[in-house]
Formats: C-alpha cells, sequence, structure tokens
C-alpha cells in the first residue's frame, strides 16, 4: 500500500491558506471600522464631540474649509443634538440639524455626495447652496449660527431649540 503525499494527516495547504485569508479579510474590515468612527470622517456617522463655552459652542472656521460637511454632537439637556457644517462653493458656511421635519424619527440624518445633502433615510438630495436657506419638508432643518473672528459660534439655546429632533 502506498502513501499519497495529498492526503497526509494535517497538511491540507488548500484549508490552512483559506483560514489565513479569512482572517486576514476580518482583520482589514475590523480596522477599516476602527478608523471610520475614531477619525469622525464627515458622512460616516462619526461626529465630532463639541462642548458649550459661556452659552456658545465655537467651531474654528479654519476647519470648514475643505468643502466637506463636519458633523458635531452636542450633549444636550435632553441627550445628544447633532449637527453638521459645512462651507458651499460661494464660500458661504451653512449649518444645519442631522434631521429634518419628515425622517427624524428615523434618527438616519445625512451623508454628503459632492455638492449634494443626502437624506438616509428617504434618499432625497439638497443641494449645498440651498442649507440653512429652505426648510420643512426633508431639507435639514436649518441652524442659526453667527460668524466671530476666526470662529462660527453656536449658541446652545439654538441647539436646544431642535432637541426634539433626536428624542
Amino acid at each position: 500500500m502506498m502513501n499519497n503525499p495529498s492526503r497526509q494527516e494535517g497538511k491540507n495547504p488548500m484549508k490552512k491558506s483559506s483560514v489565513t485569508l479569512l482572517l486576514i479579510v476580518v482583520s482589514l474590515l475590523v480596522t477599516a471600522s476602527a478608523l471610520v468612527g475614531w477619525l469622525g470622517i464627515p458622512g460616516t456617522g462619526g461626529a465630532a464631540s463639541v462642548a458649550a463655552r459661556d452659552g456658545k459652542l465655537s467651531i474654528p472656521i479654519a476647519d470648514l474649509n475643505d468643502g466637506k460637511a463636519h458633523f458635531y454632537s452636542y450633549k444636550g439637556q435632553t441627550g445628544k443634538i447633532t449637527f453638521f457644517v459645512i462651507k458651499g462653493t460661494d464660500g458661504t458656511l451653512r449649518a444645519a440639524f442631522d434631521a429634518c421635519d419628515v425622517c427624524y424619527q428615523e434618527k438616519k440624518g445625512y451623508e454628503q455626495k459632492g455638492e449634494q445633502m443626502i437624506c438616509k433615510n428617504c434618499n432625497q438630495s439638497f443641494p449645498v447652496a440651498k442649507i440653512g436657506t429652505v426648510s420643512g419638508g426633508c431639507n435639514p432643518s436649518p441652524l442659526k449660527t453667527t460668524l466671530v473672528g476666526t470662529s462660527l459660534e453656536i449658541t446652545v439655546a439654538d441647539l436646544e431649540s431642535g432637541s426634539h429632533y433626536f428624542r
């Protein structure tokens, strides 16, 4: 009787390479997911936590010059309030709650695709140039801001006025 080398016990190279490949793929997926959450990449649901000082939030304008939606989270009286700020191609800084009058109960918010903000619940798109100027329906609910020196300021009172979207 001859020994079959491919049937030697514990020596299945195909099985070993499949397991190794699977472990590599899983490791890469876990690492990528952790990085997305940790970096707070806009449009991924990772919102940077911000705190108020003297009744106001202050966001450096220099952080907003890339044309991307920057998502923030504030710990309000009744829970987390999320919003985004984006600088349009016209140079205007625009802010809105990460919610709308129609879909807010789903708690999905928006994501950016080019010059559009997309509702992650109903998939409607809204031009960045209209953020903060149009309200109602599924438009991102406007958030009042004030330019003060090199910062964009938002009052706690204005943030709290939108807390009902996040309860």
